[in-house]
């Protein structure tokens, strides 16, 4: 998202913290290897060079933002625990005002993410596409990000709950089960 040559995300997002956050959660989940700029996982922030090639403050550690950092923590421990995050199938299911939300396959287990850059809590309904083998979808789902069950009826996940500024990361059971 940034590097030693760009301005760093939270100061492009203007200091919006909930946007790093977003965008963190996105790569994580996103088909790619994720790229951390050193210093962003604990709120580090500035312009162009120099202020973005400042020195990680390892000595002071008042300055690192603790909650932040556990954020980073839980989304690289999410796409190491579950490898449909990281080499899955990758298709855009909805795109819709503040609403983004893709769905990724691999090996019988599905995750939907769902993104939510409103200021408000949304309930959306997200339609899937099929598996590799067109079946219909059966069976419970999960949102392990946000720990509640999503309902499924057919090949739609009904009323997924989604907190302003947030996000929900929904497994089919068999992902569950591994």
């Amino acid at each position: 998202m940034d590097s030693h040559d760009t301005a760093r995300t939270l100061w492009t997002a203007g200091g919006d913290e909930s946007a790093l956050r977003l965008c963190t959660l996105l790569q994580m989940t996103m088909p790619g290897a994720p790229c951390i700029y050193y210093g962003d996982e604990i709120g580090m922030t500035g312009a162009t060079d120099p202020f973005s090639r400042a020195a990680f403050p390892w000595q002071d550690t008042k300055q690192w933002n603790e909650s932040l950092l556990a954020f980073f923590q839980r989304s690289g421990a999410l796409r190491r625990q579950h490898p449909v995050l990281r080499t899955g199938d990758f298709k855009i299911v909805h795109a819709e005002q503040d609403i983004f939300a893709f769905q990724r396959e691999l090996d019988g287990t599905t995750a939907v993410v769902v993104f939510n850059r409103g200021q408000q809590e949304r309930a959306v309904d997200i339609a899937l596409k099929a598996d590799a083998h067109g079946a219909a979808w059966q069976g419970a789902f999960h949102d392990v990000w946000n720990d509640q069950a999503v309902e499924v009826q057919g090949q739609t996940l009904r009323a997924v709950c989604i907190p302003a500024r947030g996000a929900a990361v929904i497994l089919n059971a068999a992902a569950l089960q591994a």
